[in-house]
């Protein structure tokens, strides 16, 4: 095959990005009592999508308090994926109770929109029905969209309005090789 005819083919395999909505796909995976090995993820999306790059969204905690959410970050940045964050930030109610809030919703939701122009297919895990709506623009464009999550759950963590909206839906409680009853290994404890 002529180089020509190699570079033409490779354009033509449809390009996808992949967005992680991490606290909507955490409430998910802990709904389903499962685990994800984003290692085994990176894996399979790589294998079944021309995949250009994965995006983890999530809130931490400020740098002066150490998590496991910090740690599994800088695991996941290390092998792979491109991690886009904000720290949470806390509210003291007037009853006196402290709030913490870190939604990453418009992030993402930007992000989808202005990466789209290099690609073909947009990859959602998350089942936030904010996103309905960049979706159906994301569509207009001539974008297809896959959306990971659950409707496995009561109430179902993904919302009626968005799956129908996705070109693909795929339920994270079907058997998926990077699912696990167990923590991985190399990890120990996943998000």
């Amino acid at each position: 095959m002529s180089s020509f005819l190699a570079v033409k083919e490779a354009s033509m395999t449809p390009r996808a990005l992949c967005f992680i909505d991490g606290s909507n796909n955490y409430a998910a995976i802990k709904a389903l009592n499962l685990y994800i090995d984003y290692i085994a993820l990176s894996k399979y999306l790589k294998e079944h999508y021309n995949l250009l790059r994965i995006y983890y969204y999530t809130a931490l905690p400020p740098f002066n308090k150490p998590s496991d959410l910090t740690r599994i970050m800088g695991f996941i940045s290390y092998n792979g994926y491109t991690i886009v964050s904000r720290t949470i930030k806390e509210y003291v109610q007037a009853n006196g109770l402290v709030q913490t809030k870190g939604n990453m919703d418009v992030e993402i939701a930007v992000d989808m929109l202005t990466m789209s122009k290099y690609v073909d297919e947009i990859i959602l895990f998350s089942g936030d029905g904010d996103f309905t709506y960049a979706l159906k623009t994301l569509k207009y464009m001539g974008k297809q969209v896959t959306i990971f999550s659950t409707v496995c759950t009561t109430p179902p963590i993904c919302s009626q309005e968005l799956r129908k909206e996705a070109d693909i839906f795929i339920d994270l409680a079907s058997s998926l090789d990077f699912m696990s009853n167990f923590p991985p290994n190399h990890l120990g404890k996943t998000l």
